[in-house]
């Protein structure tokens, strides 16, 4: 479990925010919106690197970097998590149609990242699981779909009210006028965060994309 601290709800401006949604049988809220992939595709092939795992690392600097994505309700408190591991799906080759969960710790080399989730992959490849991150609070869920460029996506929740983990995924690129084009949607729970900062998420990701040579390390 990564470090993590007690939020001052006395002091944090967004109680009275968080009290209001935590109230609602739904509180979550998720936004889809297009990013431009053509600098990242074009880099990926040139220096021969998964655009998955290139994405996922870029989200996750993403996540590191707007503290409301760090933020989780644990029982009667609002923690904020100083590091945040990634949980994505992932289709092993053996499985074909049938996804699994894996547990991915977060490191800001690509490619220590990059080794950790291929490890991770491997794990999967040997022996499927659903049980991914488990109980954690300290990850952000990730599926990538790349079968569709979807226009909406919603992700299954076990305990609504309580559940304060975001999610994140992305579709099948596809060329607009030359534009290389993916769908992209964040989760998240209105009591810690609102579309302000899913717009904030989106800005920062689609900067990293335009300029991956200078953000992967």
């Amino acid at each position: 479990m990564n470090n993590k601290r007690i939020v001052d709800q006395a002091s944090w401006p967004r109680r009275e925010h968080f009290e209001f949604f935590r109230t609602f049988e739904h509180p979550h809220f998720d936004l889809t919106a297009p990013l431009d992939v053509t600098n990242i595709l074009a880099f990926a092939r040139n220096e021969r690197l998964s655009f998955f795992k290139l994405v996922l690392f870029l989200s996750m600097k993403t996540v590191h970097a707007i503290p409301e994505f760090r933020w989780r309700i644990e029982g009667d408190h609002v923690v904020e998590f100083d590091r945040i591991d990634a949980s994505p799906t992932y289709m092993p080759k053996s499985r074909h149609g049938l996804y699994c969960n894996m547990l991915a710790p977060y490191d800001d080399s690509f490619q220590r990242f990059s080794e950790t989730l291929s490890a991770a992959m491997d794990e999967q490849e040997r022996r499927p699981s659903m049980e991914g991150a488990g109980s954690r609070l300290d990850v952000v869920y990730v599926s990538c779909i790349p079968w569709i460029s979807f226009t909406a996506m919603t992700n299954p929740i076990c305990s609504v009210r309580g559940d304060s983990v975001p999610r994140l995924a992305w579709g099948k690129f596809a060329d607009e006028n030359g534009v290389m084009k993916m769908p992209y949607t964040v989760q998240l729970h209105h009591g810690l965060a609102d579309a302000y900062h899913a717009c904030l998420f989106f800005s920062l990701l689609q900067g990293y994309l335009h300029k991956p040579e200078t953000h992967i390390q």
